[in-house]
């Protein structure tokens, strides 16, 4: 809430600072990256949002060009064409600024002449000035090279304008990124391998949720099936039990060819990776494989222990229901903290066992003759089974013993540093992590219960990009991560953002979801463009009074959805008076602004009427 505050009084935005990121491989970039820039409060790394430019090795040709900017102006870019993309950088930079994929380029073709030069444009003329400075000829011909991309592509029907140094070298980019565009299409035509088909439809085939209640309804069957069995025990060689037994047999061969071809066709529609990282996938090959050996390997001897697994299937239930795999999740994060526990718990134990060994071992060769015999009998003392009555009180009140004092205090020590501390340490670490495991499945399924009942929170466009600005630890802090995000998103170095380059760069950042701006999108950020120029353009001060006023309303929206989340009164009661102080200091705010301007304007009105007022009474007769 106090952050909150401060940025809606906060008013006045100082220039970003520069920056520079080391690059990192793009290929982890989605995953371990995004948690990362989600959990760091300094600056924004381009790498991060926009990903870095290609290994050299990748470079199938490379040089400077000169790029037209949205200001009709040329900036010295460095251009690298890979089998798949055109990356855009500074010439002496490495921090990727923007890229083209040759898949979605529709047109390349050669000009000399400029946009719109026919018109009376000085901007025109001015470009026509710039090129001059880099020419080698006498004349001031242009050789620009025009690459136009898909409309509903990555860069959004984008066209580019590069002006190269001379013909040849134009020329030169235009043989080489034909073939590559060509190549490239031919790829992205050919479509899916029939394997990739063959799965699609397999996957959609498994994922159905008849499919899924059908397996689940097989599962319990098999399950009531071995109740059965070892409920309706006739006596050996009678007719019923005969035919129970036959009958079981089919049973079992019935459910096993189906779990076999249950167990194929998830392998085909999750083939390779999400199949083997799945551990119940690894549980049904097990079940399924052993249920196979069963039924081949009938007549060898020794194989009844093998169907004995055969009841472990109804254990598949758990990866189906959401009840019970919610608990067997929150279990499963569990155990690495608990193994921790454990760990210390039987160090400890061992520690003890050594001492009892030196100390008992003569007196009592059977519980302490050995460090295995003395390290049993400590667990016994552990778990309190007649420990005191089998094990300590005959060495405690032996007289056979140096020391009964010693015996007695060794063992009270131990039960109490055991027993009554680390075991329970380990069940509060297992209640610890199984609560905070169940709070995220529930949170996460209350969540989808609201959104399937038309109750979640609107969203807005922006949050994906908004939930990354919100974790800063200072406004300077924030100021700084929204003037590297104006850089990010001005590729042309203008100094201004429109709707199309808000567009464009908004699309190629490295967001999940992905997002997808329009016009309606960027008069809300505009406060019905209110904040642009004549031209339709955003400077760094408003861009940053809208990302600032976007942040207040993602925190509004966080707080609502807290709210409904909760089950607790008092924590929806705090949200509540945290929702309506933000609410009443953005009224604050804007309430202020209001009168300002209306004290400038009649400010404005007062000057302009004192030197009428002043003329009237100069000319006024004496």
């Amino acid at each position: 809430a106090t952050m909150a505050v401060q940025l809606l009084t906060r008013r006045h935005c100082h220039s970003s600072e520069s920056f520079h990121r080391d690059s990192e491989e793009y290929d982890t970039l989605l995953n371990d990256d995004r948690n990362s820039l989600l959990n760091q409060p300094g600056d924004i790394s381009p790498v991060l949002l926009v990903g870095e430019m290609p290994d050299i090795s990748e470079v199938v040709k490379e040089g400077v060009v000169w790029k037209l900017t949205s200001q009709y102006e040329w900036k010295p870019m460095r251009a690298q064409l890979t089998k798949a993309m055109v990356y855009i950088t500074r010439p002496n930079e490495n921090q990727l600024r923007d890229r083209i994929p040759l898949h979605e380029i529709l047109d390349i073709r050669k000009r000399s002449d400029m946009p719109n030069q026919g018109e009376d444009d000085t901007n025109s003329q001015r470009c026509l000035k710039i090129a001059s400075l880099f020419e080698d000829g006498s004349n001031n011909s242009l050789h620009i090279l025009q690459i136009r991309t898909m409309e509903d592509g990555y860069n959004s029907g984008r066209t580019y304008y590069f002006n190269t140094e001379s013909e040849r070298e134009c020329s030169d980019w235009i043989h080489v990124l034909k073939p590559a565009c060509d190549e490239a299409l031919l790829k992205l035509r050919s479509g899916p391998h029939i394997l990739n088909r063959v799965q699609m439809m397999f996957k959609r085939f498994y994922r159905h949720v008849w499919v899924q209640a059908f397996v689940a309804f097989l599962i319990f069957l098999s399950f009531i099936s071995n109740i059965l069995q070892t409920e309706l025990n006739f006596p050996d060689g009678s007719d019923a039990s005969n035919m129970s037994q036959e009958a079981y047999d089919a049973l079992e061969m019935i459910f096993t060819i189906l779990f076999t071809v249950e167990l194929f066709v998830n392998l085909v529609a999750n083939f390779f990776w999400a199949f083997v990282s799945d551990p119940w996938n690894a549980f049904d090959v097990v079940v399924v494989s052993v249920s196979l050996a069963a039924l081949s390997l009938s007549n060898v001897p020794g194989v009844t222990a093998l169907r004995l697994v055969r009841t472990l299937r109804v254990l598949r239930l758990f990866g189906r229901l959401s009840s019970l795999r919610q608990i067997i999740a929150a279990l499963s994060a569990s155990v690495l903290p608990v193994t921790n526990a454990l760990l210390i718990l039987a160090i400890v134990m061992a520690i003890f066992s050594v001492v009892a060994f030196d100390l008992f071992s003569d007196y009592d060769p059977y519980n302490f003759g050995s460090f295995s015999r003395a390290y049993f009998s400590m667990f016994q003392v552990c778990t309190g089974d007649a420990w005191a009555s089998s094990i300590a009180r005959p060495l405690v009140f032996d007289s056979a013993v140096g020391s009964r004092f010693g015996a007695a205090l060794f063992f009270v020590a131990y039960y109490v540093c055991v027993a009554w501390t680390l075991l329970q340490v380990v069940v509060a670490v297992l209640l610890d992590n199984f609560m905070t495991a169940a709070f995220k499945e529930k949170e996460q399924q209350q969540r989808e219960r609201l959104e399937r009942q038309g109750k979640g929170v609107e969203a807005s466009v922006l949050d994906p990009l908004l939930a990354i600005l919100a974790q800063f630890d200072s406004l300077e802090g924030l100021e700084r991560r929204i003037g590297d995000l104006f850089q990010i998103l001005d590729v042309d170095d203008s100094k201004t953002l429109s709707f199309l380059e808000l567009r464009v760069g908004l699309k190629k950042l490295h967001l999940r979801p992905a997002i997808t701006f329009l016009p309606q999108d960027f008069d809300d950020l505009t406060d019905g463009r209110k904040l642009v120029n004549r031209d339709g353009e955003m400077g760094m001060p408003e861009f940053q009074l809208a990302i600032r006023r976007q942040l207040m309303c993602f925190v509004q929206n966080r707080m609502t959805e807290a709210m409904r989340l909760s089950d607790q009164a008092q924590a929806t009661s705090m949200f509540f008076v945290m929702k309506v102080l933000t609410m009443s200091v953005e009224e604050v705010v804007s309430s202020a602004r209001t009168r300002a301007a209306a004290a400038a304007a009649a400010s404005d009105a007062l000057s302009r009427w004192k030197p009428v007022r002043r003329s009237q009474s100069a000319s006024r007769p004496a």
